[in-house]
């Protein structure tokens, strides 16, 4: 081990380091594959000692060693060890003085040029069209970006020697990369799992101009990763692609997110990215991106691409032949391979969906849950509602369901309620991402025929790509629209986007508007608000109405042709049961009159206690206790289904509830909602 570490110009007496220890020290400096210590080596070769190179460099390295305090007599020390020592000196500090930047500037623009010099840039391996898989440096690649697994600080690992690629990375690139995060970090909360990323310059790296950081979860050392930690790491690699595409860039290349020292194991983290990926490549132009490389380092995580790769992207030309042949033979000899693992739940849920003709999505409030790490749970944390808008709480309101009756609150002024309403509803409908169910749920759909019923009125779902504004109807009303509060005409409904644009920039610091800046009415000139039932007053608008008469006719019509129709119900609570969860429930005791058990399922997914999951008993239905995460578990049954996997017959226990008998046929509750 000594003797390897030798060569890296490893010179320190080493009798009382623990063997492990050396071993890290060698996987650090065999990761990085050009290290600071072999740069040096190069430079005092016979070429660069008759050019005096290295004289020059030894001297800008002793300048930069002395802004940090270094005053030792060098003379009889290597140059490769001063150049160690100011590495570890630039990543233990966090701030530099304008000399060490442009010492450090001076210093790596040579080590850049050495490297170029003594070779080009790696070439990754094709897989499948855009999808490249590369064991090696990261930092050594020619593409526009390469991703870094960051920490939440988001200003990279302070730990000298630390094996981090986080490490790596800033030590490749230089001080001027901290420097440019902390002025990013500035500008936005900390980096934690599933909260976006952001872009920087990558200042020295060879080959490439950017480097994107963000950060995926971290696990207890042996842990099963739970469904909001895969949702993060999912998150992680789309939240890049996103920034790679808005910043038109056309190449990147991933690290392996959340695995090694943030304990993700391997295996389930490949499969993550992968599918993220493939999916994210679906649902975008076919130019956004020309090439997405994998890298690797270890065996065991090149070996858990390799297997990945070929489940989601399937395999290549040639591995295809011969599965081909595989199958061909199976299916003669009348065998077939073992049977994929799921719950009990899930089978019988993508066994319906599989089956199903057309589905009826649902969906409540619950489907557009997000987890805490957002920061947009503002309804019901009051830390999240205080991240967001803390000039609320002098007022009482500790949570935006606090806020539902704010309109009537004679202590608060209208300029300063329009303030709360503008920043709150602009969230909700245009700044809040959709979260993965939704783009699930489009999977689900593939292509079927749907129809969506939501309360929601944040516009998840015409916001997502796949669903089309003509197969929603939204009884609620929508946030992008306000009306007048009279109201003084059917007509009296506005785009509420240009408001919002007009209106926000009229915001004051204390996150009131302007005095005098309150919108009013432009027909009648009285008091506004958005376009939501919330009284009498609601204005249901000609495309609400058009929408519910399309809904009943997309069900009659599914009757009346004997299509087997699947409800999928997602997060409908009783606290508006009938504008979503009766319908569901009234809608399949209709399909079944008319067409049998066989012809509607309702699935119900609702966490929340207090028989919100329950189904009837005189429906076919199934009710599962979880949220809409549970949506990623019906989509893998489906697909496995659609590969051919062999999956196990099950029969669940229902989840039941005695029927409401005073329950009207779906259609009227539909007519009424026209009202």
């Amino acid at each position: 081990m000594t003797e390897i570490l030798s060569s890296f110009g490893y010179t320190n007496d080493a009798s009382s380091t623990p063997t492990a220890q050396w071993k890290d020290l060698q996987l650090a400096l065999d990761y990085t594959h050009i290290t600071l210590q072999s740069i040096f080596s190069v430079l005092l070769s016979r070429t660069a000692r008759r050019s005096g190179l290295p004289f020059i460099m030894r001297d800008k390295i002793l300048q930069a060693l002395s802004s940090f305090g270094y005053t030792n007599d060098a003379s009889s020390t290597p140059t490769a060890q001063l150049r160690d020592l100011l590495r570890q000196c630039i990543i233990s500090n966090n701030h530099y003085t304008d000399a060490v930047l442009e010492h450090m500037d001076d210093i790596m623009n040579e080590e850049v040029e050495l490297i170029a010099s003594q070779a080009g840039a790696p070439v990754p391996s094709s897989y499948h069209d855009k999808i490249f898989l590369y064991r090696g440096s990261i930092t050594t690649l020619k593409v526009d970006a390469i991703v870094n697994a960051a920490n939440a600080s988001g200003t990279g690992c302070f730990q000298p020697n630390h094996v981090c690629i986080d490490n790596i990375i800033h030590t490749q690139s230089g001080p001027r990369l901290r420097v440019a995060c902390q002025k990013a970090m500035q500008q936005r909360g900390p980096l934690e799992p599933g909260a976006g990323c952001f872009m920087t310059p990558s200042f020295h790296l060879p080959h490439c101009n950017h480097v994107v950081h963000v950060t995926g979860p971290c696990l207890p050392p042996s842990s099963v990763p739970t469904t909001v930690q895969k949702q993060h790491l999912y998150k992680s690699y789309t939240d890049v692609l996103d920034c790679i595409a808005a910043s038109r860039l056309k190449s990147v290349s991933f690290c392996c997110l959340s695995t090694g020292l943030f304990n993700y194991p391997s295996d389930l983290a490949a499969h993550v990215a992968l599918t993220a990926v493939k999916q994210w490549l679906l649902e975008h132009d076919d130019h956004a991106l020309e090439q997405i490389v994998f890298t690797v380092f270890t065996d065991k995580d090149q070996a858990c691409y390799l297997a990945a790769l070929s489940v989601v992207f399937g395999p290549t030309t040639e591995q295809g032949a011969v599965a081909k042949i595989k199958d061909e033979q199976q299916a003669a000899q009348g065998s077939s391979s073992s049977a994929t693992v799921f719950s009990k739940e899930a089978i019988v849920a993508g066994k319906w969906i599989q089956n199903a003709d057309c589905l009826v999505i649902c969906a409540g409030a619950g489907m557009s849950w997000k987890p805490a790490s957002f920061n947009e749970g503002v309804y019901a944390d009051p830390k999240q509602f205080k991240f967001r808008y803390p000039f609320m709480l002098k007022y009482g309101y500790k949570s935006c369901y606090d806020t539902m009756g704010l309109a009537f609150d004679d202590g608060v002024s209208e300029e300063f309620k329009w303030g709360f309403w503008v920043q709150h509803y602009w969230n909700m409908r245009y700044e809040f991402a959709p979260n993965e169910g939704y783009r699930q749920l489009v999977k689900l759909i593939d292509q079927r025929d749907y129809f969506v019923l939501t309360s929601n009125v944040d516009g998840c779902f015409v916001r997502t790509k796949g669903f089309e504004a003509s197969n929603i109807y939204t009884p609620q009303g929508d946030i992008a629209s306000y009306q007048c509060c009279t109201p003084c005409s059917k007509e009296s409904v506005f785009d509420s986007y240009p408001l919002f644009v007009e209106l926000r920039g009229k915001l004051m610091e204390n996150g009131g508007l302007t005095p005098g800046s309150a919108p009013t009415c432009p027909k009648c000139g009285g008091k506004v608000f958005m376009n939501l039932r919330m009284d009498r007053a609601f204005i249901h608008k000609q495309e609400y109405e058009q929408s519910n008469r399309d809904f009943e006719t997309f069900v009659e019509t599914a009757i009346e042709n004997k299509r087997r129709v699947v409800v999928v119900e997602i997060g409908a609570g009783f606290n508006t049961p009938t504008v979503t969860r009766y319908p569901s429930e009234c809608l399949i005791r209709r399909v079944v009159q008319m067409n049998g058990m066989d012809g509607g399922k309702l699935i119900r997914i609702n966490p929340g206690g207090q028989g919100e999951s329950q189904v009837p008993h005189d429906i076919p239905g199934l009710g599962v206790e979880r949220g809409w995460d549970f949506l990623m578990d019906i989509g893998e049954v489906v697909e496995a289904l659609k590969r051919g996997a062999k999956v196990e017959q099950v029969t669940v226990d229902p989840v039941s509830a005695a029927p409401n008998q005073a329950m009207p046929d779906y259609r009227d509750l539909l007519r009424r909602l026209r009202m």
